[in-house]
């Protein structure tokens, strides 16, 4: 959600909180019937009062459609769209994340990885595939030199994305979170 939408979700909040609250307190007979009667006629003989109903109007049907485009475009999202000769393949990006970690993690001197994954949507129109972009988080062993190491993983991302998904990765950010000794233990499932 956009923050312009952030802050139509707080204005209109805020107005339905109002608007409850008022309503509670009509029914709760706080005020006097007259009181109310002169300042609901008030009310009604204003334009500001009409003004400032359609702008809630408005802010709500954005909302609402903000929400709805929200729900559609999250289908897809967490999977890459790789386009062949004969069609277009979603790669979901959890098979991604797996196929990265278990690589990677195949290399002497990595102790643990999280692998993040970034992708930017083709548009409809034309027969691109998903472009790539990796981050992975990596503990590594004190012996490692980490130049030689970034860059075997670096080649090691793009030529397995490359054989097995047929994609290219556009950038492939390594970032050496720990220099440790023990291996990250995964927990046991049961």
């Amino acid at each position: 959600m956009k923050i312009l939408d952030r802050f139509f979700l707080l204005i209109f909040s805020l107005t339905i909180f109002t608007l409850s609250t008022g309503v509670a307190i009509v029914s709760l007979h706080l005020f006097s019937d007259d009181f109310l009667q002169n300042n609901l006629i008030y009310l009604y003989s204003q334009w500001e009062t009409g003004v400032v109903a359609l702008l809630i109007a408005i802010i709500a049907l954005r909302l609402l459609l903000v929400s709805c485009k929200s729900a559609h475009s999250n289908k897809n999202f967490n999977a890459i769209v790789v386009v062949t000769e004969l069609g277009q393949v979603n790669v979901t990006v959890a098979a991604i994340k797996n196929l990265l970690t278990k690589s990677i993690q195949a290399i002497n001197g990595v102790r643990d990885i999280q692998v993040l994954v970034y992708a930017d949507k083709p548009s409809k129109n034309t027969n691109e595939s998903s472009r790539l972009n990796l981050k992975l988080k990596i503990v590594v062993g004190p012996d490692q030199i980490i130049p030689e190491l970034t860059n075997k993983i670096t080649q090691l991302v793009k030529e397995r994305m490359q054989q097995i998904v047929g994609i290219d990765v556009m950038d492939v950010e390594v970032c050496i979170e720990d220099i440790s000794n023990t291996v990250a233990s995964k927990p046991r499932v049961v």
